[in-house]
């Protein structure tokens, strides 16, 4: 199966849990991250604390990063969050194949228009579809979330788990029921 390459707008890298994570998955070859400095900048902007964070996915992930030139973002044409122009640049200039975002108004709009070829999905939708996709990688991720923490004998695969809650949404509760199951089944999956 051909890993996905995923643009990771602002929103989904500024929560500390969600955004360890799925760098995490990336470094775990779970799918291809896809970044630009401007995506960078708006988690910079609206959550100073991150500059660690930042720091180390621009190292990391150096080789994912885009540039989209003021032109290419120019000529995408968004009527519902024009602000997200710069992403969806992104997503063109690197045939990506989902942007990852929280935004209602990008996920709606992208997927209601036949002129991207991608769509757009909620962090925990994407998460599940990671987790069904590539089972090895992302249960490398959750094991190397516990092992890098802190406190390691606080952060166990369990207590990961439950960080990434957040109930109340239905993919976030299925996406928690899939790790559930992934590390109830036998380690066939390593």
């Amino acid at each position: 199966m051909t890993r996905l390459i995923a643009v990771l707008d602002a929103n989904v890298l500024i929560p500390e849990n969600l955004g360890s994570f799925i760098a995490t998955c990336a470094y775990t070859e779970t799918f291809t991250p896809v970044l630009s400095a401007q995506i960078l900048d708006e988690v910079a902007r609206n959550f100073p604390i991150t500059q660690n964070r930042i720091q180390k996915m621009s190292e990391v992930f150096t080789q994912y990063f885009v540039s989209p030139s003021g032109s290419e973002i120019s000529r995408i044409q968004l009527l519902k969050s024009p602000e997200n122009r710069h992403i969806v640049a992104a997503a063109s200039l690197s045939k990506a194949n989902v942007i990852v975002t929280s935004d209602v108004n990008l996920i709606n709009e992208i997927n209601s228009r036949a002129d991207f070829e991608f769509t757009a999905q909620y962090p925990y939708e994407f998460l599940s579809i990671l987790a069904n996709n590539e089972p090895g990688p992302f249960r490398e991720a959750v094991e190397l979330i516990a092992h890098l923490r802190k406190r390691p004998t606080q952060w166990t695969v369990p207590k990961v788990i439950e960080s990434l809650k957040d109930i109340g949404k239905p993919w976030n509760q299925e996406f928690s029921g899939i790790l559930i199951e992934l590390f109830s089944a036998p380690s066939a999956v390593e």
